[in-house]
C-alpha cells in the first residue's frame, strides 16, 4: 500500500478554553487524490461532559456496569465520536476507506504541541449501525513529527524501507520488577516466543528469538543491544524485532537503574543502544507492550477478600523527561492529562529512528493483549502481510473475545508503519540440523517470581550466575515442572542442544533409569562419540557402562573434559522429577573435615554420573533439575518453588477457562462469592487443587460445594493428588531434625488458627493476633524473654520455609511475618502427631498448646468487653470468633455460650455466622453437658437461624435466650443470665435501643 492509497489527516488550531473543553479543527485528504477539506470541532460543554474522549475506561467503569452494558454504552458514546467529534463528512471519507479495503489512516500531529492529545482519542470506536470503525479493519497509524504538518508529503514506494529476505531475530526484555506480577507478562512472553519459534521451525525460516526477562537493568538491555549478536548464525544484513514489556506507563518501558529506581526508558537512550550495535542490524519494528495493571482486577479481588498486595519498599517510578514538551495536564484530569510519559517512547522512538513502533495507548486486560499480540506475530511473519493489514486481522479474529475498548488499545506509530512487510529467508543446510528435545511451554504460569528470576540469571544470556544448573525443589504439583519448561522454551535459542528425559515416568529400579539416561547423554553428545569410536573403535553401550563400574568411571571423566573444555557450544539437560531416583530419608548429620557429604541418590552410578555434570564449572553447559526436596550438589543452586500468594492464586483461579467463568459470575452472586472464598482457602494458592476446582467448576456449582466440603477428594483423580501431596508432606516432615524444635512449631502452627500464624517482631505492636509469641513461650519447657523468643520463632521459621513447609510473607518494614500452611501438610502434621512422634526428648508440652491459646484470646476478648465504651466494642466482631475455636477444644462450653451471646447481638454475617452456627450444632449435639447448656445452644442456634434468614433482627428472640426450660433450678441459669446481660448489651451499643429494652423487660431472669 502506498501513501496515496491512505486516509491522510491533521490537525490545527487546537486549543483547550477555560472549562477544558477542547476545540480543533480536522484537515483531510481522502485516498486517491481526492480534494483536502477541513471539519472544525466544537464539542461545547464542560470537561466531564466529554469524559469518554479522553478517558473511555474510565467513564465505563464509573457506570458501574457489566459487560453487555458496557457494550451498550461503548456504542452509544461510538456514535457520538462519529456526530461531534469526526463530522458527517470526515466520517463518511473514513467509512468508505475501511469498505473499499484501503484500511489506513495517516493521523499526523504535532508532537511538540498540545494538539499531541488527540493521540489517546478513541476515534476507532466511531461508529455507526454497522458497527465501529475498529470492526471494519480500519486502522490509525499515527505519525508524531514536528514539522509544518502542513508541508507533510506522501510517502512513495520508494521512500519505505522493505529489507526482502532477510533474516529475522526477536529481541524480547519482559521486566518483572518483583514482588507479585500486577501484569500478566509471562503469557504474553510465552505467546510470543512461542508463536515466532513455531514459525520459524515450521517453515525452516531463518528466524530466531532471544530473551530477557525478570529484574532487568538498562544496563542490561543496552549490553545485549551492543554485543549480543544472532545465536549461532553466519554475518550478514539482518532485520530486529524488538518487543519490550514490563509493568507501568502506556507506551513506555521501565527498568531498574541499580541504585533503587525505575526510571522510564527515553528514545535518546534506546537509539544511543542501537547506535553502537552491530552495524548489519536493521530495526524494523519495535513492540511496547507497557500497560499498567488493570484496576477492574484490584476491585474484583477486594469483592472476594483477597487482601491487597504488601509491595516491597521502593522509591516511587520515576518518569523520563519527554524528548518533547507536552501539553500541561489540567487539575480535573480532563484533556492533556495523558501525562508526559504516556506514549512518549513509542512517539518520539517513531519520529526520531524512523522505524514502526507497536504500542498500547489505552489499558487492556492481559488475555486481550496476548491474543492481539501473538495472532499480530502469526500474520506478521507467517503470512507476511503488512503491519497495519495484521494488526486489523489480528484484532477481528479475536474480536468475540475481547471488548470494544481492548480493540482501540494497540496503535501503531511512525510512517514507516504504514506499509511495513517483514520478509523472511528461508534456512541454510547448516541450521538444520542438532534438533532439541523441548518440553512443552506450560499453558499458564503466574506467580513463582523468586524462582523464575533466579532460574533466568542462571539459564539465560549473560555471566549472570556462574552457576552450573539449578535444582527446583518444592511440593507435588507446585509448579516445578512449569517453571522449568517455561524457562527452557525462553531461552531455547541460546543452546545447540537440548536434552529432556525422562520422556515418560521413571522406571522404578534405579539402575534402569541410569540405563535410559546414559544412552540419552551418549546420543546428546556426540562429541564423546567420536572419541571413543576413534580412539577404541566402538562406543560402549549404556548397559555395559551400568554394569562395570570402571568403564562408567572413565565415561563420566571423558563428560567432565568435554563439558569444562567446551566453549563453542551450549547444552542444556534437564532431568524432571528425579524424587523416585532418591533414597527415601537424607541423612541429617552434619558434614564433618574429611568425611564426604551423605549420598541422596538410591543407586551410586546416579552419583558419579551427576558429580560430572556439576562437580567442575563448565560455561557452555547447564543442568536443571525438579526434585521433591533439595539436593546439595556441588555448582547448583536449589530454589524452593513455593506457592502462590493469595493474589496470585486469584489471578491463577480466574485465568481458568471455568473456574475464571465461575468466579466472574459470582461477584454478583453473595453465596457464589462465599463459595469462591472457601475455594481460595481449601486450595491455599496450590495451582494443582485449583486445576482440580476448575474441572469441578466445568461440571457445575454443586460441584464445586461438594470438592470444597470433601476437602477435595471428590474424585478419584482428586484423591490421587492428594495421596501424593501427603506423601511429600510426610516425608518433608520425617527430614525435619527432632532436637532443634522446627518439628515442634510445625505442629503448633498447625493447631493455631490461620489468622494467628503471624509472628509480629516490634514489642510494642498494638496487633491484637500476636498469638504465636505468647503461645510459643507458653509450652517450652524452659521460660524465655520476649526477644529470645521472636528470635528463636524468627529461626526456626526460616528453616521450615526452606523446606518448603511453610510459605512466610513479610511487610514491607519487616516487623511482620505471616505464615500459611497447606491443608495437606496440616493433615500430615497432625498424622504424625497421632503417631506419638511430638512432644519426645523434652520437647514442648504440645497439649498445652491450645489451653495456652484459650486463656490469651480469652482475655483479649475480656478486655474488649471491659474497654467496650472507649472504641474496643467493635474489635469483639473479630475477637469472638478468633477466640471460639480454642475454647471449643479444651471444652469451656459456658464461655463458648457467653461469648456467642455478645457476637449475635452484634449481628455478624458471611463466614463467621456460618461458623457460628456450626459451632452451636455441634455444642447441641455433644453427650455430657448440662441440660441448661443444651437448652442455651439450641436457642441461640435459633436467634443465629433467624438472623440469617432475614426475618428479623436478631433483637426479638432474645428475650427467650434466658428462659429457663420448666422446673429448671434457678441456680442452673447463671450461664443464660450472664449470656442475656451481654446480649442486651451488644444490642444497646449497636445502637437497638427500644430493642434491648424489649430484651430486658422480658428477661425471666430479671436481668
Amino acid at each position: 500500500m502506498t501513501g496515496d492509497d491512505c486516509v491522510l489527516m491533521s490537525v490545527s488550531d487546537f486549543a483547550v478554553d477555560e472549562r477544558g473543553v477542547p476545540r480543533w479543527t480536522w484537515r483531510c485528504s481522502p485516498p486517491g487524490h481526492g480534494p483536502v477539506f477541513t471539519h472544525t470541532v466544537a464539542l461545547g460543554g464542560s470537561v466531564k461532559d466529554h469524559r469518554f474522549l479522553y478517558d473511555p475506561h474510565g467513564f465505563v467503569r464509573d457506570e458501574h456496569a457489566d459487560p453487555p452494558t458496557a457494550d451498550k454504552i461503548v456504542s452509544r458514546q461510538g456514535e457520538w465520536l462519529r456526530d461531534k467529534v469526526l463530522g458527517e463528512r470526515l466520517w463518511t471519507v473514513l467509512a468508505n476507506s475501511a469498505s473499499h479495503g484501503a484500511g489506513v489512516v495517516r493521523l499526523v500531529l504535532r508532537a511538540d504541541r498540545p494538539e499531541w492529545e488527540i493521540a489517546r482519542y478513541p476515534l476507532g470506536l466511531a461508529a455507526d449501525r454497522d458497527g465501529p470503525l475498529v470492526d471494519r479493519g480500519l486502522t490509525f497509524v499515527i505519525e508524531p513529527t514536528t514539522a509544518d504538518v502542513h508541508a507533510a508529503v506522501r510517502l512513495s514506494p520508494a521512500e519505505i524501507r522493505d529489507e526482502a529476505a532477510l533474516p529475522v531475530h526477536l529481541i524480547g526484555a519482559f521486566h518483572h520488577p518483583g514482588g507479585e506480577d500486577t501484569v500478566d507478562l509471562r503469557a504474553e512472553q510465552r505467546g510470543v516466543l512461542t508463536t515466532v519459534r513455531d514459525i520459524g521451525r515450521d517453515e525452516q525460516a531463518d528466524i530466531t528469538t532471544q530473551t530477557l526477562s525478570h529484574r532487568l537493568t538498562h544496563t542490561e538491555l543496552r549490553g545485549q543491544l551492543e554485543h549480543a549478536g544472532r545465536p549461532h548464525r553466519t554475518t550478514g544484513l539482518w532485520q530486529l524485532i524488538l518487543h519490550l514489556a514490563a509493568p507501568g506507563p502506556l507506551g513506555g518501558w521501565v527498568a531498574d537503574d541499580g541504585k533503587g529506581r525505575q526510571p522510564a526508558l527515553t528514545a535518546e537512550t534506546l537509539i544511543d543502544m542501537l547506535r553502537s550495535a552491530d552495524p548489519y542490524r536493521i530495526l524494523r519494528l519495535a513492540v511496547i507492550s507497557g500497560r499498567p495493571a488493570d484496576p477492574s482486577q484490584a476491585d474484583l479481588m477486594a469483592a472476594f477478600g483477597v487482601e491487597a498486595a504488601s509491595p516491597r519498599a521502593a522509591a516511587p517510578l520515576t518518569p523520563a523527561a519527554p524528548a518533547t514538551q507536552a501539553a500541561p495536564a489540567p487539575a480535573d484530569g480532563g484533556p492533556g492529562n495523558g501525562g508526559p510519559a504516556a506514549d512518549r517512547l513509542a512517539a518520539d522512538l517513531a519520529r526520531l529512528h524512523g522505524c514502526a513502533v507497536l504500542a498500547f495507548r489505552h489499558p487492556i486486560d492481559d488475555s486481550a493483549a496476548v491474543r492481539i499480540l501473538t495472532s499480530l506475530y502469526r500474520k506478521l511473519l507467517h503470512r507476511e502481510l503488512p503491519l497495519p493489514r495484521a494488526l486489523a486481522l489480528a484484532i477481528a479474529e479475536h474480536r468475540e473475545a475481547i471488548t470494544g475498548l481492548d480493540a482501540i488499545s494497540p496503535v501503531l506509530y511512525g510512517a514507516a508503519a504504514t506499509d511495513l512487510t517483514v520478509h523472511k529467508r528461508p534456512l541454510t543446510a547448516y541450521r538444520r540440523t542438532s534438533p532439541k528435545l523441548l518440553p512443552s511451554p506450560p499453558d499458564r504460569l503466574l506467580g513463582h517470581h523468586d524462582a523464575m528470576e533466579l532460574g533466568d540469571a542462571i539459564i539465560g544470556p549473560g555471566p549472570r550466575c556462574k552457576k552450573n544448573g539449578i535444582v527446583l525443589h518444592g511440593m507435588e504439583g507446585v509448579g516445578k515442572s512449569a517453571c522449568a519448561a517455561e524457562l527452557i522454551n525462553q531461552h531455547a535459542d541460546l543452546y545447540r542442544r537440548i536434552l529432556h528425559h525422562p520422556a515418560e515416568p521413571w522406571p522404578e529400579d534405579p539402575g534402569e533409569a541410569l540405563e535410559g539416561f546414559l544412552d540419552a547423554l551418549i546420543r546428546c553428545f556426540s562429541e564423546i562419540e567420536d572419541h571413543y569410536r576413534s580412539e577404541r573403535g566402538r562406543v560402549p553401550s549404556a548397559a555395559d557402562l551400568v554394569t562395570d563400574p570402571r568403564e562408567l568411571t572413565r565415561f563420566c571423566d571423558l563428560l567432565t573434559a568435554y563439558l569444562t573444555n567446551n566453549r563453542s557450544h551450549n547444552h542444556l539437560v534437564y532431568l524432571q522429577g528425579v524424587g523416585p531416583l532418591l533414597n527415601d530419608l537424607v541423612d541429617d548429620t552434619p558434614a564433618q573435615p574429611g568425611r564426604p557429604a551423605p549420598d541422596p541418590w538410591r543407586h551410586p552410578g546416579w552419583h558419579k554420573v551427576i558429580s560430572a555434570l556439576t562437580d567442575r564449572e563448565a560455561v557452555g553447559f547447564r543442568l536443571i533439575m525438579t526434585s521433591p526436596r533439595p539436593i546439595p550438589l556441588k555448582n547448583m543452586e536449589s530454589v524452593p518453588v513455593r506457592l502462590l500468594s493469595p493474589r496470585e492464586a486469584f489471578r491463577y483461579a480466574r485465568s481458568l477457562p471455568h473456574l475464571g467463568g465461575f468466579i466472574d459470575r459470582a461477584a454478583r452472586d453473595p453465596d457464589e462469592r462465599g463459595l469462591v472464598e472457601r475455594i481460595l482457602h481449601a486450595t491455599e494458592g496450590h495451582p494443582a487443587l485449583l486445576g482440580l476446582a476448575d474441572s469441578a467448576a466445568g461440571r457445575g456449582a454443586d460441584a464445586l460445594r461438594r470438592l470444597v466440603e470433601d476437602g477435595c477428594t471428590a474424585t478419584a483423580d482428586d484423591q490421587r493428588i492428594q495421596d501424593r501431596l501427603g506423601a511429600w508432606a510426610r516425608d518433608a516432615i520425617d527430614r525435619l531434625a527432632p532436637d532443634d524444635g522446627s518439628r515442634d512449631l510445625l505442629f503448633v502452627l498447625c493447631r493455631l488458627s490461620a489468622v494467628h500464624r503471624v509472628l509480629v517482631t516490634r514489642a510494642d505492636d498494638p496487633c491484637a493476633t500476636s498469638l504465636l509469641p505468647v503461645v510459643w513461650a507458653g509450652v517450652r519447657s524452659r521460660p524465655l524473654e520476649r526477644d529470645d523468643v521472636v528470635a528463636d520463632l524468627r529461626r526456626l521459621l526460616t528453616g521450615l520455609r526452606e523446606e518448603n513447609l511453610i510459605h512466610l510473607a513479610e511487610s514491607p518494614d519487616g516487623h511482620r511475618l505471616t505464615v500459611r500452611i497447606h491443608p495437606a501438610v496440616v493433615r500430615a502434621a497432625e498424622a504424625a502427631q497421632h503417631a506419638g512422634t511430638a512432644g519426645q526428648n523434652g520437647a514442648p508440652r504440645l497439649r498445652d498448646v491450645a489451653r495456652v491459646a484459650a486463656d490469651h484470646t480469652e482475655g483479649l476478648v475480656r478486655e474488649a468487653f471491659r474497654n467496650r465504651s472507649y472504641g474496643r466494642s467493635a474489635d469483639l466482631q473479630f475477637l469472638i470468633p478468633e477466640a471460639l475455636p480454642y475454647l471449643e477444644s479444651v471444652e469451656r462450653w459456658d464461655l463458648c455460650l457467653e461469648f456467642v451471646g455478645g457476637l449475635l447481638s452484634r449481628a455478624p454475617t458471611g463466614h463467621v455466622q456460618d461458623e457460628v452456627k456450626r459451632l452451636l450444632r455441634r455444642i447441641s449435639c455433644r453427650a455430657g453437658l448440662e441440660p441448661a447448656q443444651l437448652a442455651l445452644a439450641a436457642r441461640l442456634l435459633a436467634t443465629a437461624e433467624k438472623t440469617a434468614d432475614g426475618t428479623g433482627p436478631p433483637v426479638p428472640a432474645a428475650a427467650s435466650l434466658a428462659a429457663g426450660a420448666p422446673g429448671t433450678p434457678r441456680a442452673d441459669l447463671r450461664l443464660a443470665a450472664v449470656t442475656q446481660a451481654l446480649y442486651v448489651r451488644g444490642l444497646r451499643e449497636c445502637g437497638h435501643l427500644s430493642e434491648a429494652r424489649k430484651a430486658r423487660a422480658r428477661s425471666s431472669c430479671g436481668i
